[in-house]
C-alpha cells in the first residue's frame, strides 16, 4: 500500500509522518509503544477514499529518538503539535496502548483538532497508581536487539506470544517498519531502541502521566474498546476499568474474544468501527 511519508520538525524534534490520501473522512493514527505507524496499514486498507495519516511517534519508527527519559505527556503534545503544523482535523483520531492516552490527551489540549476518538485498551491507569515513575531496570531491555533480516524476525516471532494471535500481514508489517539498518550494511536493529521503550514503561505511572485532570475537558464522542475490563485474572488489574465515566460523551464495548492488540488482531473490525462513527457524525 503506497503511503507518502511526510518529515515533520516539531518539538525540537523531527517526525516521520504517514498518510495516504483520500477524498473521504480523515482519520488519524497512533500507535502503541515499541511499534510505529506503518503497524496501521492493515486497518487502512479496509478505508479505501479515507485520508489517512499514522504518526511514528518519538522514539519509534523512522522519528527522531532522542535519549531518554520519555515522559507520556510529551506524546500527547506530539501529536497536538503535529496536527497543528499540517492543519489538520480529524474525523476521527483512533489510538492505541499509550496512543490512546496520547490521543485522549492531544484532544483535551486542542478540541478543534479532533471531531471523536476511538481508543483502543487505552493505558490510563488507575488515579492512585500514579507517583513516581519506576527506576529499577525494565526487563525489555534484555529483548533481541540484533537481526540479520526482517524475514527472519518474522519467521522468529510468528506463532508466538503475543504475536500468535496477530493477523500474518500485520506481523509482517511490524517487521517491515520495525527494524533500520544497524549502520554496518550486515544487519538491522529495532526501530524503537530497548533503552527508550524501557524509558516509556518505567514513566507509565509517573505523576507526570496523570491525565485525570485533562479527561474532562475532552467533548467529542469517545469509544473506548477493550478486550476486557477485567484484565489478567494473574496480575493487578492497573488499567481503570471505569474509565467511561470520566469522559463527558462516551460508550465503551467489550471484545472478550481479543487480546490486548486488537487492531493487529481484527484490522477489519477495527476499520468497521471508523466507518460506523464516521457515518453517525455524518448523519447528525
Amino acid at each position: 500500500m503506497e503511503m507518502e511519508k511526510i518529515v515533520v520538525p516539531v518539538c525540537g524534534h523531527n517526525f516521520a509522518v504517514w498518510r495516504r490520501a483520500g477524498q473521504d473522512a480523515c482519520v488519524v493514527f497512533i500507535h502503541g509503544t515499541g511499534f510505529h505507524g506503518r503497524l496501521w496499514d492493515s486497518v487502512i486498507e479496509h478505508l479505501p477514499g479515507y485520508d489517512c495519516i499514522a504518526i511514528d511517534m518519538r522514539g519509534h519508527g523512522a522519528s527522531d529518538k532522542p535519549e531518554p527519559p520519555y515522559e507520556w505527556t510529551d506524546f500527547g503534545l506530539d501529536v497536538k503539535a503535529i496536527l497543528h503544523a499540517l492543519d489538520i482535523t480529524a474525523d476521527i483520531g483512533v489510538g492505541h496502548s499509550m496512543g490512546g492516552h496520547s490521543l485522549a490527551l492531544a484532544s483535551a489540549l486542542a478540541p478543534h483538532r479532533f471531531k471523536s476518538l476511538l481508543l483502543i485498551d487505552p493505558i490510563i491507569f488507575k488515579e492512585e497508581f500514579y507517583g513516581a515513575p519506576k527506576t529499577e531496570p525494565h526487563e525489555i531491555l534484555k529483548r533481541r536487539n540484533n537481526w540479520v533480516s526482517k524475514e527472519k524476525m518474522f519467521d522468529s516471532f510468528k506463532g508466538r506470544k503475543p504475536f500468535a494471535t496477530w493477523q500474518s500481514q500485520a506481523l509482517r508489517d511490524y517487521c517491515e517498519y520495525g527494524l533500520v539498518a544497524d549502520g554496518t550494511g550486515e544487519g538491522y536493529i529495532l526501530a524503537c531502541p530497548p533503552d527508550v521503550e524501557a524509558s516509556i514503561y518505567n514513566h507509565a505511572v509517573a505523576s507526570s502521566a496523570n491525565i485525570y485532570s485533562e479527561l474532562k475537558k475532552v467533548e467529542v464522542p469517545v469509544h473506548i474498546l477493550r478486550p476486557s475490563v477485567l484484565g489478567d485474572p494473574k496480575k493487578p488489574n492497573l488499567v481503570q476499568p471505569e474509565l467511561l465515566k470520566y469522559f463527558a460523551n462516551g460508550r465503551e464495548t467489550l471484545m472478550p474474544e481479543q487480546t490486548h492488540f486488537i487492531p493487529m488482531e481484527v484490522p477489519e473490525k477495527v476499520a468497521e468501527l471508523i466507518r460506523t462513527t464516521v457515518t453517525e457524525q455524518e448523519n447528525k
